[in-house]
């Protein structure tokens, strides 16, 4: 149950003034609030002066406006299931040569992914490569499923292999 205080705001300033006993039970928490306040002010002002975002520290690093790095970085994740999906598509030598177009179309965007990914700190490099390890995964057995077709593999062989090796540092 909580205590009412009795007292205005003036009455209690007088009373504490004067050394009053239940002005001073109050006081006796005020010490600790206090800090903890400072603490919590403390911590907020030094996470003010760290970058939010993993992803901020990269794009400085790499020298891009936020903007171009950030989309750059975004197409380079969706390039996994862009890429099974074009190769999800394919059951015979022209559904492999669109295939094969498509696949050739990722290469000038994982070439600027890699100059922004060179750049990159090492923890934001980190948190990227678990998942990507794992579409590359996926991604290398759609691969080897969609090679071994007949008629296919000589079309898709080379440029799904070119794509795999272009994707690995990435992992």
């Amino acid at each position: 149950m909580a205590t009412r205080l009795t007292h205005s705001p003036s009455s209690f300033i007088r009373d504490f003034l004067t050394g009053s006993e239940e002005s001073m039970n109050v006081f006796r928490y005020l010490l600790p609030v206090a800090i903890v306040g400072f603490a919590v002010l403390l911590y907020e002002s030094r996470r003010l002066q760290m970058p939010h975002d993993l992803r901020t520290v990269a794009i400085q690093a790499a020298g891009e406006s936020k903007a171009e790095a950030t989309r750059t970085l975004t197409d380079l994740v969706n390039i996994y299931p862009a890429a099974m999906m074009a190769l999800g598509d394919v059951r015979d030598a022209t559904s492999a040569e669109a295939a094969r177009q498509q696949l050739e179309a990722f290469n000038p965007l994982i070439e600027k992914a890699q100059t922004i990914w060179t750049q990159v700190p090492e923890p934001f490099r980190q948190r990227f490569r678990a998942p990507a390890a794992e579409a590359f995964g996926k991604l290398q057995s759609t691969v080897d499923q969609v090679v071994a077709l007949p008629g296919v593999g000589e079309v898709l062989k080379e440029p799904a292999e070119q794509l795999l090796v272009r994707l690995r540092p990435f992992t």
